[in-house]
């Protein structure tokens, strides 16, 4: 799936399973979820609490194998998005897949794992506590330096909530799509900010003001600023171009701003 992936901020995307429940704002117009109507044939089967998750096919896990390898021989490293049309840490998925998924990472150290979440609670929960594989040492690096973990913020009530509980992993990211209204990072600095706006039917409107709001706050922080797309139903022609720059940066590497 996604051998090479569309979205601007990773090389690969990652599927193990499909299926989720919606959580906050967000989720409104939720692309897996319209995606998953489609598979089914006009209802989204794998939605909503109480309904079945979807394992993908062993084909599918076999490759991040693949990539590891070729990343092993070309000696350059790739991201990977993890996951797209699901959540790693839904509780309606069972503990099982999340420790098949976390074996299998943890063969795959030469590629970057970028696992995005909206239940970070859960992920600290499992990663570090009692839950799951009981990965106490998760912090302590290890087999896991090649794991960042991120949450979605769409809006201030969530950054608040979310972004101060994924933190407190060693590495971190925050993902602020579709960024719903001004966001205030106060004190609580994320490695790495990623934002965009909504895309799609029904998509809400995003303004430039907010955006310029987070670049200039990551830019006093020294955050590393990425800026996806301004979102809208043509995204292609709308760009991503903020004050007539790219904004691309990358956690550990240099701002990288194009004209």
């Amino acid at each position: 799936m996604a051998e090479n992936s569309k979205i601007e901020w990773t090389d690969h995307t990652f599927n193990g399973w499909e299926g989720c429940t919606k959580v906050s704002s967000g989720c409104l117009n939720c692309y897996a979820e319209t995606r998953n109507k489609r598979w089914n044939r006009g209802e989204p089967i794998n939605w909503g609490k109480g309904a079945p998750r979807r394992r993908l096919s062993l084909a599918t896990w076999k490759k991040p194998l693949a990539w590891n390898r070729a990343a092993k021989e070309l000696g350059i490293r790739k991201r990977v998005f993890c996951a797209s049309i699901s959540d790693v840490f839904d509780t309606e998925v069972p503990d099982q897949w999340r420790d098949d998924l976390f074996e299998l990472i943890c063969a795959c150290k030469s590629l970057d794992w970028l696992i995005l979440t909206k239940r970070p609670s859960y992920a600290m929960d499992y990663l570090c506590g009692t839950s799951g594989m009981g990965m106490s040492n998760f912090h302590e690096g290890g087999p896991w330096d090649h794991v960042r973990i991120g949450t979605s913020a769409e809006d201030q009530t969530r950054w608040s909530e979310r972004v101060p509980i994924v933190c407190e992993f060693p590495k971190n990211f925050v993902s602020v799509e579709p960024l719903l209204e001004p966001i205030d990072i106060g004190a609580c600095w994320p490695d790495w900010i990623i934002v965009g706006g909504e895309g799609g039917p029904g998509s809400r409107e995003m303004s430039p003001d907010w955006v310029r709001l987070l670049r200039d706050q990551c830019v006093c922080a020294d955050i590393p600023f990425f800026f996806k797309q301004w979102g809208v139903r043509n995204k292609k022609a709308a760009g991503r171009t903020l004050d007539g720059k790219l904004w691309s940066e990358f956690p550990g590497e240099r701002i990288r701003e194009v004209n």
